[in-house]
């Protein structure tokens, strides 16, 4: 994020910079959120998050496969948006059929600075045992 970022109650869109993120990058993922929940659409999935060759970016939150880490991210949207404040995950879930170990956060955004009108996540996991 950059420092215009910190001084705003929640960072824009726009302060996200994946230069910056670097090797991290493809383990994020930036979502917009519309008025109703079926609204709620991917700007951005790294490549980490999803099955080989799929993309998830500009389509809605339904399209999201099962058994991966992004889908269990997905389900502490609700929280980060209504509490307005970062959601930290950290448990064992499937990603493509393996069972992983993951930690990952849910960050909101606000293009007026106000109210959540998307997220940023990002989250690392291993297989179990390795």
């Amino acid at each position: 994020m950059d420092r215009k970022a910190i001084a705003q109650r929640y960072p824009r869109k726009d302060n996200i910079d994946p230069w910056l993120l670097g090797d991290d990058w493809p383990n994020c993922m930036m979502l917009r959120l519309g008025p109703e929940r079926d609204r709620r659409t991917f700007y951005v999935v790294g490549a980490n998050l999803l099955p080989p060759g799929q993309s998830l970016d500009g389509a809605s939150l339904s399209e999201c496969q099962g058994g991966t880490v992004l889908s269990d991210m997905l389900k502490g949207i609700d929280r980060c948006v209504e509490d307005g404040t970062p959601v930290i995950m950290d448990g064992s879930t499937r990603h493509l059929e393996e069972p992983v170990r993951y930690r990952g956060i849910l960050l909101p955004l606000s293009e007026d600075g106000q109210s959540v009108d998307g997220i940023f996540g990002a989250a690392n996991f291993k297989k179990n045992g390795s």
